[in-house]
């Protein structure tokens, strides 16, 4: 058959009209157009192919996201990985650090001891982030500790921090 034929030389996507303007729908996704196509000898082989008209039909694999503006097209994976998830929660406790340094009005260039509590999935991000949590709130020295006397409570996305924050 001619779409057998087309989907043997590699053509998918397509709608094609053959010299009898029969519609013959190749394939679900890809490109979906009106091309009118010149067939030759029983097996339907392909001599030549003249595009009347096209049109783009975008099928959007799950967890991307695209955008196009003129010539521009930008896809962005929304998938959230594990990894990235623990980095959220670290710069919510980034946050919820700057905020407890600003309200207890220590000076920007102010050194600190933090410590640090949550459940096991925070311990995890915690220790994965460590060092970039030292370097952005200026901590000498950091612990993760399940007993803070008077914790001032952080939220990050559903779970809960408990600091403390110490001047040095």
């Amino acid at each position: 058959s001619v779409a057998l034929s087309m989907k043997t030389a590699g053509f998918y996507g397509l709608v094609l009209i053959d010299e009898f303007d029969n519609f013959s729908s190749i394939a679900k996704k890809g490109t979906v157009g009106q091309i009118r196509t010149l067939l030759s000898g029983p097996d339907y082989g392909v001599r030549a192919i003249v595009a009347s008209r096209r049109m783009v039909e975008r099928i959007e694999k799950e967890d991307l996201k695209v955008l196009n503006d003129g010539t521009l097209t930008v896809g962005l994976d929304s998938k959230i990985t594990d990894e990235l998830k623990k980095e959220g929660y670290v710069r919510d406790l980034i946050r919820g650090i700057q905020n407890l340094r600003k309200e207890s009005l220590f000076n920007v260039t102010d050194r600190i001891r933090l410590t640090v509590s949550g459940d096991d999935e925070l311990k995890s991000a915690f220790t994965m982030f460590e060092d970039f949590i030292k370097g952005e709130v200026l901590a000498e020295k950091t612990s993760f500790s399940q007993n803070i006397d008077n914790p001032v409570v952080v939220d990050a996305d559903d779970k809960k921090w408990s600091i403390s924050v110490e001047k040095v």
